[in-house]
């Protein structure tokens, strides 16, 4: 069971929203978007595909990878535009 984290240390916790498993003690812990991923029917599939084979999931992430490298990814800071990745040299 997952419950939004109140504590760390002892302490308040301030940070951003993060739930933990209340059966693993505090060594485990979820973003919003890490349970999204279970929560959504559409998504859970793929999570539970990939959590049963470890080789599907390291070719499709290199392939998706890879992809990203070659096409590139515009990213904006400001006003000025540039890319993080490009194209592979021939």
């Amino acid at each position: 069971t997952w419950s939004k984290k109140t504590t760390h240390e002892g302490k308040p916790w301030n940070g951003p929203v993060q739930y933990e498993n209340a059966n693993s003690g505090s060594d485990l812990m979820m973003l919003e978007t890490d349970l999204a991923l279970v929560k959504d029917d559409k998504m859970k599939q793929y999570v539970e595909h990939y959590a049963a084979d470890e080789e599907a999931f390291m070719n499709d992430f290199a392939k998706a990878f890879m992809k990203l490298q070659e096409l590139g990814v515009r990213r904006f800071h400001g006003t000025r535009r540039y890319w993080l990745f490009g194209p592979r040299e021939q």
